[in-house]
Parts: structure tokens; C-alpha cells; sequence
């Protein structure tokens, strides 16, 4: 198993980066660079982290397939392609329904969006795309004025039919937070056996996480993002049977939204922050760890760990299990 980080927004960009350099020097594999709403940009971001590693993969995970033509996503992939020296995994997905509304961004069947875009992609890095006339991209005579390697493409997503396109078209798909571990497993179980035969993509998954040698404290560090996560995640109907396919029931998941609601955060119960995220020592890590890996995760991306006080003095002890779980 690999185990990366997400890039650690929360902090100034000096510390960021110093910290993506502990990361590259301890071995850990990977530093994820999500491209929120309105936050800083993913790609330039990810030329920043290459210019300040030498061995890390580079996640963008992920942006939008809707906000950027193909042509500008392989244009800005392809150069951090290059200047990472070929690190770069390149994440796609649909986007926030609300945020894509704010900016005028209209999304229609977004599962063959993201297929057709995988093509495109494809067609980009390699000799170019003199026409395609497709359902939702049309391009005529495109091609980058400089050769690069494809980076691996993979696809984030949880919801069946997509996982289902991931699984034939993508290299790998890229499981998001906060889902419960019973169904990271299922997801995972099921993405490899609908892959094709000879056919292997990697499977990444996200996890909110804070490691503490005590248990009290690092799930304190995750209790006020698990609350505002869960008032945003409930207003979608279709995640709720991810959310609830664990140990959790709707009504859990409501009282920690309510907890954000009511400006008491810290009221948030240790057990949902212990079934949807990663809290405690490197011992408590490991045991998950070692669970995932055996359902075939093969990335577990720690989100918000690395802006945690002490995160380096782990990042070796990491590193040394990931190593020991391939």
C-alpha cells in the first residue's frame, strides 16, 4: 500500500511547501492537491510541489471535467507532467451541483462527460485530436506544441454507474472522505471485479485523518470538519446509503450536522469520528490501514493530517508501514 497526504491548504504557502519537502524526505508516497471552490489552483499548486520534491507522485485530486476544456486540462497537466519529471496522477470528476450553478457551468450526463473527456485526454497526449465531434466536447486540429508521457488518469466518484465507466476507461478511481470503511471495501472489491481481465487500475481512497498518541485529542482535530461535512453530504439524497452503510445510522449523521448548526462542534460522538475518519496513535492507523489494504485499496491519501501540529514525527513511522502492507 502507498500512503500519500493532501497538500495542506490550511497553511501559508512557505509552510506548505516546507512541509510537502519533510514529506518527500520521509518516504511517504504521495502529496493530493484538491481543487475546491475558490480555492488557490490545483495545477499551479502541483507545479510548486514538483519544484520542491523529488520523489512524490503528484495527485491533482480532483478537478472539475466541466470547468476547463480538454485541451486546457492537457495543457496544464502535461506541464507538470514534465516538470515533476513524469509524478503527475491526474484526478477528474463532475464538481459541486451548487458551486457548477453558481458559475454558469451547466452539467449533462455527467458519466459520459467524464468518459468522453478520458478519450479526449488520451487522444491530447498522444498525436493529437484532428477532429472530434463528440456528445459534449467538439475539437478540431488540437495538438500540444510539446511531447509529454500520458500521467495516469483516474476518475473520482463513489456513485455506481460511474465507478462502473471507471472501471473500463479509467486507470483508477479515487474514493472520496468520509465514507464509512465497509464501503470503501465494497467500492474497491467491486471496481476490481468489474475490471477487464489483464486489466488492474489503482484504487485510491481519501481519508480525513489526525494522528495524536492521544486518541481524545486527535479526534478533537476532526470533529468540527466531520460536523460541517455532514451538513453539507445530508443535503444530497443519494450519499445517504453510503453514509449509513456502516455502523452509523441517519440519525447519527444528523446530530453531528447539528452539532455544526448549533456552533458546538466538540459535542460531535467519538464513534462517528472513528467510522469516518482516521484518529489516533500510529498503532490505531495501522489496524485500518491493514484492513483497507486487504479489501485492495492500494492508496490511502491522509486529508488534513500533514496541517496538524507533530504531523513529521510520523511521517517516517507512515511511510515504514506502507512499506511493510505491499
Amino acid at each position: 500500500m502507498k500512503i500519500g497526504v493532501g497538500y495542506p491548504q490550511g497553511l501559508d504557502p512557505t509552510a506548505a511547501l516546507a512541509l510537502v519537502e519533510e514529506v518527500d524526505r520521509a518516504g511517504l508516497d504521495s502529496v493530493w492537491i484538491a481543487e475546491n471552490p475558490y480555492w488557490p489552483g490545483a495545477f499551479a499548486t502541483a507545479g510548486a510541489v514538483a519544484a520542491r520534491s523529488s520523489r512524490v507522485e503528484i495527485g491533482i485530486g480532483v478537478v472539475s471535467a466541466f470547468t476547463r476544456s480538454p485541451a486546457v486540462l492537457a495543457m496544464e497537466a502535461g506541464q507538470v507532467q514534465r516538470l515533476s519529471g513524469g509524478r503527475l496522477v491526474l484526478g477528474l470528476g463532475v464538481g459541486g451541483p451548487r458551486v457548477l450553478e453558481d458559475l454558469g457551468v451547466g452539467v449533462a450526463r455527467p458519466v459520459d462527460a467524464i468518459e468522453e473527456t478520458l478519450v479526449v485526454l488520451r487522444a491530447l497526449f498522444g498525436e493529437g485530436v484532428t477532429a472530434h465531434e463528440g456528445t459534449v466536447h467538439r475539437l478540431r486540429d488540437i495538438r500540444l506544441s510539446f511531447p509529454v508521457a500520458a500521467p495516469p488518469l483516474v476518475v473520482g466518484t463513489i456513485g455506481p454507474r460511474m465507478l462502473a465507466m471507471s472501471a473500463a476507461a479509467a486507470d483508477g478511481i479515487v474514493i472520496s472522505a468520509h465514507v464509512p470503511p465497509a464501503e470503501i471495501e465494497r467500492i474497491a472489491r467491486d471496481h476490481r471485479a468489474a475490471e477487464r481481465t489483464g486489466r488492474r487500475g489503482r484504487v485510491t481512497a481519501f481519508v480525513a485523518a489526525a494522528l495524536d498518541d492521544d486518541p481524545a485529542l486527535a479526534r478533537a482535530r476532526l470533529k468540527a470538519d466531520v460536523a460541517e461535512t455532514m451538513v453539507r453530504l445530508l443535503r444530497i439524497p443519494s450519499l445517504l446509503p453510503v453514509l449509513t452503510a456502516g455502523e452509523l445510522t441517519l440519525a447519527d449523521l444528523e446530530e453531528a450536522a447539528a452539532c455544526a448548526r448549533d456552533g458546538r462542534p466538540g459535542d460531535v460522538a467519538d464513534r462517528v469520528v472513528d467510522e469516518l475518519c482516521l484518529a489516533g496513535d500510529l498503532a490505531a492507523v495501522t489496524t485500518r490501514l491493514e484492513r483497507l489494504a486487504a479489501a485492495g485499496v492500494d492508496e490511502v491519501v491522509l486529508l488534513q493530517a500533514a496541517e496538524h501540529p507533530g504531523f513529521t514525527a510520523h511521517a517516517a513511522g507512515l511511510a515504514d508501514r506502507a512499506r511493510a502492507l505491499r
